[in-house]
């Protein structure tokens, strides 16, 4: 099991550049899923791997980014991606990446401190796809 934080990068603060191609490119249009070295190697998995990330609220396909800044059992990705419905917002919607919020806990799942919505260290697995 892995925690699922939220990951702000110089090409999306949660949705600020998602309309923005000089933001889209490469691994930006996917939106991977960052990792540290250690968990990669754990599950056998290299930069760049198709891989599906899953937890009993959902299921995402991104790509595996080695991100040495992470320690062992966190997971990141950023907010703002999976705007393919988003006819207004051209870039956005011709590279829509993928929207982690889909792994977000919904129903009576909050922060009980807070009484917020939980969205940082949510548990995902994660495993490679087929092909």
């Amino acid at each position: 099991m892995l925690k699922l934080i939220s990951l702000r990068t110089p090409y999306m603060q949660n949705s600020w550049l998602t309309n923005t191609d000089k933001f889209r490119r490469g691994q930006q249009c996917v939106n991977p899923l960052h990792m540290s070295e250690v968990d990669a190697i754990a599950r056998g998995f290299f930069e760049g791997d198709s891989i599906r990330v899953y937890n009993r609220f959902g299921s995402i396909e991104t790509q595996v980014r080695i991100n040495p800044d992470l320690r062992r059992g966190v997971v990141a990705m950023s907010h703002g991606y999976g705007n393919a419905g988003a006819y207004s917002l051209q870039t956005a919607s011709e590279k829509p990446g993928v929207n982690c919020n889909v792994l977000m806990p919904i129903g009576q799942e909050f922060e009980p401190m807070s009484y917020m919505s939980w969205m940082s260290g949510v548990p995902v697995e994660v495993e490679r796809v087929a092909g």
